[in-house]
């Protein structure tokens, strides 16, 4: 250990001399570390990652990032630990996070107002209606009332006649028909704008610090209402949730952003390819399935579709294809970032030139457990290394 890790601890380099990791991991033993570690060096190049904390000599607590290589020293195989603070660089995640995600929202504002407003509208109308349903109901039985009054001293004829007029005056007929009809349309619309307002509040919430068992299905929803506005013009969504999907470990708040985004850049890549095929059908399919220990989301259109050489740079920080102004090339490098980084899964994209484009999101039912495989052997160096948190 150098001087820098004994530092970060609060320790002098002599204390190391007799301390083990668990000395200062939280939360772990040495069994537990050696445990990661083996089943994280399948991994062909013999390296491994994972997120963690430091317990410094004061009983403080600090995120770091762990990268251990395997190597040789002295003719001896060994391990080769890097020990990252993370402390300012979460900070600076926890912002970016929350500032793409109340710009993604900015971006989507002018459409969830037009969606709250049509049934708004629907509701005013419905009330209105309701409002003059109301006094004609009321005139009506004020009358019928009056008419009972009478009853003795009228014959049957007449009473009948005088009801039906009564009846007919204030369209009591019409009255009985339509006045159900506008209460369920006032309610169901009323029920549109809840779900929209329930959206944009999972959306913008912060998040909590730890993860909580999350209904994935129920996040792809309320994204789907976030979101209307940029695809509907463009395309329909169709959802094929599995309706036993089970509750799984995870941040809700950036998990809704991970949707937002994939179903916006969907909707993008159907807008791109209509513009030199305008009959297209454009379609977005949002499936989910539990495969073993993994829940598998898949975000599929029919969009544009992307080359080799663009696919290979999708998930690059600040890379984008959209013109100056209508792209920050922020959406996919967080969605990669959330994904990876905080929930221990992986995403892959499967795409080809006027065929569409499918983003495949998989996470693990359990949390701790690494998600590399042998397909990660052909992409970046970010993508590769097995993430263990």
């Amino acid at each position: 250990a150098n001087q820098g890790f004994a530092r970060s601890l609060g320790l002098e380099m002599e204390a190391l001399a007799n301390m083990s990791p668990e000395d200062f991991l939280q939360d772990m033993s040495n069994q537990e570390l050696r445990d990661r570690i083996t089943v994280a060096m399948s991994d062909p190049r013999g390296r491994c990652a994972f997120d963690s904390n430091h317990v410094r000599n004061d009983g403080t607590v600090f995120p770091v990032h762990v990268d251990i290589h395997r190597s040789t020293f002295e003719a001896r195989p060994v391990f080769v630990a890097f020990c990252t603070d993370l402390s300012d660089s979460q900070a600076m995640e926890r912002q970016l996070a929350q500032a793409q995600k109340l710009e993604s929202m900015g971006q989507l504002a002018a459409g969830i107002a037009h969606e709250i407003n049509t049934p708004m509208q629907c509701v005013s109308g419905n009330v209105e209606f309701l409002t003059m349903s109301y006094e004609r109901l009321f005139q009506f039985t004020d009358g019928l009332f009056d008419l009972l009054k009478k009853r003795p001293s009228m014959s049957v004829d007449d009473a009948q006649s005088q009801l039906d007029s009564l009846t007919k005056r204030h369209k009591y007929d019409v009255l009985r028909e339509q006045t159900p009809d506008a209460i369920e349309e006032a309610s169901q619309a009323v029920i549109r704008v809840i779900e929209i307002v329930r959206a944009m509040k999972a959306m913008s919430h912060p998040g909590r610090q730890e993860m909580n068992d999350t209904d994935v299905n129920m996040l792809i929803h309320q994204a789907s209402i976030i979101s209307r506005n940029r695809y509907k013009y463009v395309s329909e969504l169709e959802l094929d949730l599995s309706p036993d999907l089970p509750l799984i470990p995870a941040y809700g708040a950036e998990l809704s952003q991970v949707f937002i985004n994939l179903i916006v850049n969907a909707a993008d890549a159907i807008a791109e390819r209509k513009e030199s095929d305008p009959d297209l059908d454009g379609k977005i399919t949002i499936s989910t399935v539990q495969n073993g220990d993994h829940i598998e989301m898949c975000v599929r259109d029919n969009g544009a579709g992307m080359t080799e050489n663009i696919r290979s740079k999708v998930f690059n920080q600040f890379f984008t294809t959209k013109d100056v102004g209508k792209g920050t090339g922020m959406g996919l490098s967080l969605t990669y970032n959330i994904v990876s980084s905080k929930h221990n899964g992986t995403i892959r994209v499967e795409s080809e030139p006027n065929a569409g484009s499918s983003f495949i999101v998989i996470l693990p039912m359990n949390s701790h457990q690494s998600t590399a495989d042998e397909s990660d052997a052909n992409q970046s160096d970010t993508c590769r290394v097995p993430i263990l948190t």
